[in-house]
């Protein structure tokens, strides 16, 4: 999370994200010990904002409106200095970090996928040999990069891209600049790598891009999707729903999937 008003977390540009910024200040203030955790009585996170009328609403009828960080979002809407000096791109951006960064961020983090590029752009300028600012972007939610990457929701790629990611790129990078080990050839240059398993990871020095916006190279793990027979099998599995419902028609339709913040796993960002 770098800009929580830009685009991550709270304020997408100015539009406020009511699903998981209610829920996550509650789980986090609303007791001490973080015992007491968010509830619902629908299975659509949208009907609970329809019935309430308005975020500042719901959030007066569960209390929410009574913890501090909550007042902080109520009371600063507009990008404002509370937002502006604690935006870690242009705090770094001031005084850049002499040390090395990897920035790995989701492409489909759902919460926080402007932190990340936005970060490697306001430092790329301090690091024009490319040696200590590098940037990653996977095929992953939020957080995934450190968990199971073999899909996102009913697409399934050929292994698991995030522990590919892990083994391949953060593991001897770490081991570069903390264990002395030999240098990765994927920092500072152009290349492409092919895994056993299909998995491509490419680096490309984006010609096209718009002036001062990411004119670097950056790591981008791309992962061809499933496509054996016993593949496609699981996926048509996965598509169909777990139980239908009549209405007046007679057609029957699909019991809505409720909209929220977390995965069926419980993770953030799914």
């Amino acid at each position: 999370m770098v800009d929580g008003w830009m685009g991550d977390d709270w304020f997408h540009n100015g539009a406020f994200r009511q699903d998981g910024a209610l829920q996550y200040v509650y789980d986090q203030e609303a007791t001490r010990k973080n015992d007491a955790t968010w509830w619902t009585d629908a299975r659509d996170t949208y009907e609970v904002f329809l019935r309430a009328g308005s975020a500042g609403a719901l959030a007066k009828a569960r209390g929410v409106d009574e913890l501090g960080y909550w007042r902080e979002l109520v009371a600063h809407t507009a990008y404002d200095s509370f937002w502006q000096n604690q935006a870690v791109d242009k705090v770094l951006a001031k005084d850049p970090p002499k040390v090395p960064m990897l920035i790995v961020s989701g492409l489909f983090d759902q919460e926080d996928m402007y932190g990340g590029p936005a970060l490697y752009q306001a430092l790329a300028g301090s690091d024009p040999r490319g040696e200590r600012v590098h940037l990653v972007l996977g095929p992953w939610n939020h957080g995934q990069g450190r968990r199971e990457g073999r899909g996102i929701g009913p697409i399934m790629f050929e292994g698991d891209t995030a522990a590919w990611f892990r083994r391949t790129i953060m593991q001897p990078y770490l081991d570069y600049y903390l264990k002395d080990g030999p240098k990765p050839d994927t920092l500072g240059c152009s290349c492409t790598r092919r895994e056993p398993t299909s998995g491509i990871a490419t680096m490309d020095g984006l010609a096209h891009a718009p002036p001062g916006v990411l004119q670097r190279p950056v790591l981008s793990i791309c992962w061809p999707t499933a496509s054996s027979d016993s593949s496609r099998r699981r996926r048509r599995k996965r598509s169909r729903p777990r139980r239908r419902i009549s209405t007046t028609n007679t057609y029957p339709i699909r019991e809505a999937r409720p909209i929220s913040h977390a995965t069926d796993a419980g993770h953030w960002g799914g």
